[in-house]
């Protein structure tokens, strides 16, 4: 008895990982074909997530839909070399790093789980809170710049947390900084009381011009679902320690195609 539990638990392991791994179609590919599982692909053509690939050119992007999942993805050649992944299915797990939550913080448990790591800023991080922000109550950072400690008010924008590359701009100079060591708090002027909501939040705020300069090698794609993938994966795979969020590429994305 004990042996066929096993054997069956067996079983619905291996069938919970070939779905998890379960067919993929190209929906769209901007250059044909590509080679899969040793066999050649196009548009319309459906695969094993698990199967090799071998791409042609290292400028070509695909579409693939997730069968189970009912999710679509984007997929660069260059970015899964410099992955080092050979598979759909590898590249997926290694690039899932994202930080996408977009529902509200809702106690300061969740508001410090959220900020103590290392999170990453192109254009503006907005996460919502519980707190109520105004002119009397609100956030702000405190760090160490060239010896000195720095106070700075965060942008108000409703109850959200907002973090922007004003963080950075000092007398008037605006400077891209990577891994800086921040304390988060949030002030309540009627109680003249600061809260410490994390000391472990480290920032990085950058131009994006390496992001740009990547998009720059397909000039011809401006849809912004293969950016926004395409821009998450290269950050994803450049940054791995960093978390993005995805409204924040959004916003770059905008920027990116309204400056086209």
């Amino acid at each position: 008895m004990k042996r066929f539990f096993l054997t069956a638990l067996l079983v619905c392991l291996l069938v919970n990982i070939v779905m998890a791994q379960g067919n993929l179609k190209i929906t769209w590919l901007n250059s044909e074909p590509v080679i899969i599982g040793g066999k050649s692909c196009r548009a319309g053509d459906s695969f094993f997530s698990a199967d090799t690939v071998q791409w042609i050119t290292p400028d070509q992007i695909a579409k693939v839909y997730d069968e189970n999942k009912g999710k679509l993805k984007v997929i660069s050649a260059s970015l899964m070399e410099k992955s080092g992944n050979k598979s759909i299915w590898d590249y997926l797990v290694s690039t899932n790093r994202l930080s996408t939550r977009a529902g509200k913080l809702l106690n300061t448990i969740d508001i410090t789980e959220y900020f103590n790591r290392n999170i990453g800023v192109l254009v503006r991080l907005s996460v919502e809170s519980y707190l109520p922000v105004d002119e009397n109550r609100f956030y702000y950072v405190n760090y160490i710049h060239d010896g000195e400690s720095i106070d700075k008010k965060l942008p108000v924008d409703g109850n959200s947390i907002v973090i922007d590359h004003s963080i950075f701009t000092i007398d008037g100079e605006r400077k891209d900084t990577f891994n800086v060591l921040l304390k988060l708090y949030y002030y309540d002027a009627s109680k003249k009381q600061s809260l410490l909501l994390t000391d472990s939040l480290r920032l990085n705020v950058v131009s994006g011009r390496d992001c740009r300069s990547f998009v720059e090698n397909f000039p011809e794609k401006t849809d912004s679902e293969i950016l926004n993938d395409l821009i998450g994966d290269y950050l994803t795979i450049h940054n791995p320690e960093v978390f993005y969020h995805e409204g924040d590429i959004k916003l770059f994305v905008n920027e990116l195609t309204l400056n086209k």
